[in-house]
């Protein structure tokens, strides 16, 4: 039996909406296909199918590998993680506090990033947190999930899937407002869930129990539950007052969303809205939280800590690290992330999984300009952004270690640029699709250099990379500021004021006389030749070079970006490319393709790495 593209080995679970199966892909990975029922599931399932397109492993979520409908009804692929469940790891017993927290740190992150995005869970559970092998933990299951704010992107196409009064999740995870009305679910909600984890993976037991449904729920109503304390004595004070503050019945009594129930795990705020300890810095290299197995649980007879863990400074020596950092006083040093080390080049850093370039894209207020009418300010955290667009060689490499199957591999092909009426001046008016092209291929019999960007890859391509290189997608704004700020002003294009001609060939590789050439069509005045009919290795434009030093913003490939068009089931790319005429270069040329299905032989994309995770 096949679903798709995947060959079926087993069923692995089945409930109320469909099934599970464990299947293996055309290139032998094994993947976990969920198949939903017919019927007004389909709805929630074309919504599951794009909350995980906006969140995938680099934000905790198990990541999305395909989606498609069959006689068998519609199914999503993901990894098949055979690590089991927190579920089974609860069933063994309670956990070590430390490793508790551990785990209630990753989920207030985790959840913080989709709550930042305007995204409410709905059903968090042990049964929904799987782990891989080596024992990382990812949340699954966004069928309930949802829109809670009507303002963020994509609300419109899934806030009224639940009926008013209708409950959704399940009970002893659910907080009192969802049992009462799921439609109105927030990030509250979350919280309490968390909370409710937490507790029964420290106490081995469900805060809220009862011989039946609704015994639980009636419990879950009135807020009644054994002290943690009590049911767990060597659970730190600190830690069960922040665990119970998040079982409140009230939720505006709660931690407001995961980022503020990570402030409270972390120590940095106690309870709702209340400042937390003072955390004193010294010589920083690295800063970074660290959670050690074994020192939050205190061995018998030693009693319990009443103090919650600081984020702890990592006071590193300059041995080793390159002259012009050691240079760099330690108050002016950012907290490095982990994996990312200085360069030997002063003022670039390494991704150390996949050796890709960094500069440093400072915090503070800047202009954006979506479009001409769509200037406004906005205040963005540092970041660091590669240097380059991502190169075939740095994505094969990914392939070869992940076994990845690309969408365009799984569709037979992806689109190549289509010259239009060549009786037109504008000749980009068009793309078809191409039967055998892929990252590989970009186009037919054509294999790119290790230095060429990688292209024909879908959106959730570039993002699956990005979570194996332990890097990030941009937004438009992190892409804009990255590509034109240059501390006080937008350039309007990476380079400065002016666009290229043909007094200055060598700006940025766009469409020009080769690339007309090339596919057989006329020039219509074109004076313009920067010397490559298709994509060139990266950097080779000096010219193409932005404020903050990154090559090829403006010609080469276009770039995904992770911002959603509220109105469609499509994702932003940005910039100018090979293909596209001298005014495209302008740092707000961006346009929308089809999310998840569609890969091109003119967009590729440029990592990121954020500093505050």
């Amino acid at each position: 039996m096949k679903i798709g593209p995947y060959e079926v080995l087993e069923k692995v679970g089945q409930g109320g909406a469909g099934a599970v199966f464990r299947a293996r892909g055309p290139n032998g990975r094994e993947v976990a296909v969920k198949v939903l029922k017919e019927g007004r599931a389909n709805e929630r399932f074309e919504r599951e199918v794009r909350l995980l397109g906006s969140l995938g492993e680099e934000e905790g979520f198990v990541p999305l590998l395909g989606s498609g409908a069959g006689p068998e009804g519609r199914w999503l692929a993901m990894p098949f993680f055979d690590g089991g469940t927190l579920r089974d790891r609860i069933m063994k017993g309670p956990m070590k506090v430390a490793e508790a927290l551990e785990l209630g740190v990753f989920l207030a992150r985790t959840l913080s990033r989709a709550h930042e995005r305007g995204i409410v869970h709905r059903d968090l559970k042990p049964e929904n947190i799987l782990y891989t092998k080596d024992g990382k933990p990812l949340v699954a299951d966004l069928g309930l999930a949802k829109h809670w704010s009507r303002d963020a992107d994509g609300a419109s196409q899934s806030i009224s899937l639940t009926r008013a009064g209708e409950m959704r999740g399940t009970p002893g995870y659910m907080a009192p407002e969802q049992m009462k009305d799921s439609k109105e679910a927030t990030p509250e909600a979350d919280v309490f869930a968390i909370g409710a984890i937490l507790y029964e993976c420290l106490a081995g037991v469900p805060a809220f129990t009862g011989t039946n449904i609704w015994t639980v729920l009636e419990k879950v109503e009135s807020g009644t539950f054994e002290s943690l304390r009590k049911a767990r004595a060597d659970v730190p004070a600190w830690l069960a007052d922040g665990i119970e503050s998040a079982l409140e019945i009230d939720p505006g009594k709660r931690p407001r969303d995961g980022h503020e129930l990570l402030l409270v795990l972390t120590g940095e705020r106690s309870r709702r809205g209340r400042p937390g300890i003072a955390i004193a810095a010294s010589l920083v290299l690295v800063l970074v939280l660290v959670l050690v197995l074994g020192r939050s649980g205190p061995s018998a007879g030693t009693g319990t800590s009443t103090e919650p863990p600081v984020p702890v400074i990592a006071v590193t020596s300059d041995t080793g690290l390159p002259k012009w950092y050691q240079a760099i006083p330690a108050r002016e040093r950012f907290g490095l992330p982990r994996g990312v080390v200085p360069s030997e080049k002063p003022g670039e850093y390494r991704n150390e999984k996949d050796g890709t370039t960094l500069l440093l894209v400072a915090a503070g207020p800047c202009t954006v300009r979506g479009s001409d009418e769509d200037v406004h300010k906005v205040v963005l955290g540092a970041f660091l952004v590669s240097k380059y667009e991502l190169t075939f060689k740095q994505f094969r490499r990914f392939v070869e270690d992940t076994h990845y199957v690309t969408g365009a591999e799984q569709k037979g092909g992806g689109l190549i640029f289509k010259p239009g009426d060549t009786d037109q001046e504008d000749f980009l008016s068009g793309y078809e699709q191409s039967e055998g092209t892929s990252w590989r291929h970009p186009e037919v019999g054509a294999t790119p250099l290790d230095d060429e960007p990688v292209t024909q890859v879908t959106y959730l391509d570039a993002r699956a990379y990005c979570a194996w290189a332990g890097l990030d997608l941009p937004t438009e704004e992190e892409w804009e500021k990255a590509a034109s700020w240059d501390g006080k002003r937008a350039r309007p294009f990476p380079w400065g004021d002016r666009p290229p001609s043909a007094a200055d060939p060598r700006r940025a590789n766009i469409g020009d006389l080769s690339f007309l050439r090339a596919i057989r069509f006329p020039p219509h005045g074109m004076d313009f030749e920067d010397g490559y009919p298709g994509r060139a290795p990266v950097g080779s434009f000096e010219g193409d070079r932005s404020p903050c030093g990154a090559l090829d913003m403006g010609g080469n490939v276009a770039e995904w970006c992770t911002m959603k068009d509220p109105r469609s089931e499509a994702q932003r790319y940005r910039g100018g490319h090979f293909c596209a005429a001298p005014k495209d270069t302008l740092v707000t040329t961006r346009d929308l393709i089809t999310l998840a299905a569609t890969a091109t032989n003119w967009v590729g994309f440029r990592p990121i790495r954020r500093l505050d995770r």
